[in-house]
């Protein structure tokens, strides 16, 4: 379905667009990266951003994003992936993405994925200053015994 973008936020929520593979479309909606990794974990072999373009029909920009981000996110934890590179035509390297296992599934979401409450700001907040407060006490000098009396005041070991 193309719907003709009239407003900024139509052309953004176009921008989010994605076609789904058959393969995959028994998972639900899931955010475009995880539909990356399950397409790539089902198909048991490597996968380049030609590929992801076509399977999902996006940009080659755009995929080439996705493959940038399942392979620098954070929490690398979730999805178990290998990184190939090879030389292509006129001395570029083409990055190739195998998923060794998905992660999570479809749109359930974990319960560590509930919202932070404000209780956990404020004390954030307050740790964050503790530990600002704390590094600006640090003992000048090689005097190892202040040194050690000034780690063991870390506010964060407490």
């Amino acid at each position: 379905m193309f719907v003709k973008p009239s407003s900024s936020s139509a052309k953004k929520r176009m921008e989010h667009r994605f076609h789904m593979p058959e393969e995959i479309q028994h998972l639900g909606e899931m955010p475009l990266f995880r539909a990356v990794a399950w397409w790539g974990f089902q198909r048991k072999k490597e996968f380049s951003r030609n590929d992801v373009s076509q399977a999902f029909h996006i940009d080659l920009r755009r995929a080439s994003g996705i493959l940038h981000y399942l392979c620098h996110r954070h929490d690398k934890r979730d999805i178990e992936f290998s990184v190939r590179k090879v030389a292509v035509r006129g001395g570029h390297c083409q990055l190739l993405v195998k998923i060794l296992s998905p992660g999570m599934t479809g749109t359930s979401t974990p319960a560590k994925a509930q919202p932070v409450t404000r209780q956990i700001k404020k004390s954030t907040v307050t740790d964050d200053r503790q530990l600002s407060q704390w590094l600006l006490t640090r003992p000048k000098g090689n005097n190892e015994a202040k040194r050690a009396a000034w780690k063991a005041a870390c506010p964060l070991r407490k």
